[in-house]
Formats: C-alpha cells, structure tokens, sequence
C-alpha cells in the first residue's frame, strides 16, 4: 500500500508522551552501561544515536506523516535533519527490519542490565510501557495499514469485543 502525506491525527502531548516511553529503555541501558562497562557507552550511544537519525532515512522520511506530528515526534525530527522522500513509501518489510535493529541495539546493555534486578525489571518494565503506550495511544489513529504493531492493535481489539 502506498501512503500520500495526510493531516496527522495526533496532537503534540501524546506524541511526547508517547516518544518519552519509547526512549526509556535507552535511558535505562544507558545507565546500566555507565555504571558497569563504562567504557562501552560511547559505542551504544553512537549506535542509537545512528538508529535516530540515518535510520529515519528508510522509515520516517518515507512515512505519510514526515514532517509532521506522528506517533513519536519523529516525523518532525526526520524532516529536520534530512529531506522526506516522496518518491519512496515505506513497508511492512522495512518496518520487520527497522524493529529487528531496534531490537539489536537494545540487546547490547543487556549483560549489564542483568547485573541489577532492579535494572533488570526497570529496563523491561520500561520496553512493555512502550509498546502498551503506541500500541493503545497511537495504533488506532495511523494510517499506516500494513504496520504490523496495527495488525496486534486490531487483534486485541476484536478479542475484547
């Protein structure tokens, strides 16, 4: 499916909202790391600080909403450091990719999240605030149809009814 640029149907609160539990976890990995393996920091932060900029290059500035509002404020930041790419839509494949590195990333303060229970229950507790948070407070109002994360929104839904 292809997506147009549309009006965002967020406001600016719930995408901040939103954005703030998405970057919880790395707060959390990132502490873990400093308090650790210090001497890894600096490897995670450039490698998230790569996934939020270069690699909006493959999801949001080819989304509907570049340059707007979005679930996670990330359209505006997108459009800020580079061009949205019209031209190019993006898919359900680059989105499986785009969690897989997502995932990835934030494997790597694991061995140091471990170390603590309470990091440990923090850091997780944080990830499932984050997908609860999109998942309820943005899902139903993307028009990206073939969003996977959408696809587990609807699923629970019809599993209320």
């Amino acid at each position: 499916m292809e997506t147009e640029a549309v009006q965002s149907p967020w406001d600016r609160r719930n995408a901040m909202v939103n954005t703030a539990f998405f970057i919880m976890p790395f707060f959390t990995g990132s502490y873990a790391i400093a308090k650790y393996k210090p001497r890894k920091l600096p490897f995670f932060l450039a490698i998230y600080a790569a996934f939020l900029t270069l690699g909006r290059r493959f999801i949001c500035a080819r989304c509907q909403y570049c340059g707007q509002e979005c679930a996670l404020m990330f359209g505006i930041l997108t459009a800020k450091i580079m061009s949205c790419d019209e031209t190019r839509h993006f898919s359900r494949k680059e989105l499986y990719i785009n969690f897989a590195v997502l995932a990835a990333i934030e494997s790597i303060p694991l061995p140091q999240v471990f170390k603590s229970l309470k990091l440990a229950l923090l850091f997780y507790t944080f990830v499932v605030t984050r997908l609860g948070a999109i998942l309820f407070n943005a899902c139903g109002k993307c028009g990206n149809d073939f969003c996977p994360v959408k696809d587990l929104y609807k699923a629970i839904l019809r599993t209320q009814e």
